[in-house]
């Protein structure tokens, strides 16, 4: 009995965690400098402050309007983690928007290896967007 719970815990665990994801509209954003439309009129980018290494990077991200002026009355937060290591994830994190209007979130990457960072966008309480961005170090 025991070994039964065990078995299907590492099951449920391992292979049907990705399905829960799946419709949930989580959209791969892609490398940086790939613009994202959101909706009809906004655009998302992101760049990173260095190349990501070990110890502190930065994420930027903007999101613009159909002019490229930076669109106002956003919440973004993000989750960095290492998907391999199922007990790195940092929480979900407020980007902190500075006088340029761009969104930023410090992550401190303390291992090599695959990393990801999810991203949801809202407007008041409207998701604008699900997104993931994936990057070695």
């Amino acid at each position: 009995m025991k070994k039964s719970l065990i078995f299907l815990t590492i099951f449920i665990t391992w292979f049907l965690t990705p399905s829960l994801f799946a419709g949930t509209g989580m959209q791969d954003l892609g490398q940086p400098g790939t613009k994202t439309v959101i909706g009809t009129d906004l655009t998302f980018t992101y760049s990173f402050n260095v190349h990501p290494a070990l110890g502190m990077v930065v994420l930027k991200v903007k999101v613009t309007d159909r002019d490229g002026n930076p669109v106002e009355g956003l919440t973004i937060k993000g989750i960095s983690d290492m998907p391999e290591m199922h007990d790195s994830n940092s929480g979900k994190v407020k980007f902190l928007q500075n006088k340029k209007k761009d969104f930023l979130l410090p992550i401190n990457v303390t291992m090599p290896g695959k990393w990801q960072v999810t991203i949801t966008v809202e407007k008041g309480k409207k998701p604008l967007l699900n997104g993931v961005i994936n990057f070695n170090v």
